[in-house]
């Protein structure tokens, strides 16, 4: 896949915490090979992607924090820590 995201930012007063909601763009590519391809007559090498998510990261410190995301994305959920770069 190859595309953008966009963001929206939403602030609720509490230090730490950054909600947001966007949309993905982008295109797709998908390549593969089968032995009787007359099966497989609607292949599309590439696809149009468009997609929603919703997330949310809370900051320990000013540096190192935690991130989840849901949403019809490239996945459908996702976990994991977070870095800011200064």
């Amino acid at each position: 896949m190859f595309g953008a995201r966009s963001a929206y930012h939403y602030g609720w007063n509490i230090p730490g915490l950054d909600t947001y909601g966007g949309i993905p763009l982008g295109v797709g590519f998908s390549i593969y090979s089968h032995a009787n391809k007359s099966i497989y007559s609607g292949y599309q090498p590439f696809y149009p992607y468009l997609g929603l998510f919703l997330g949310t990261s809370y900051f320990f410190n000013k540096l190192i924090g935690v991130n989840g995301e849901v949403g019809y994305n490239v996945t459908y959920a996702n976990i994991g820590v977070i870095f800011r770069l200064e």
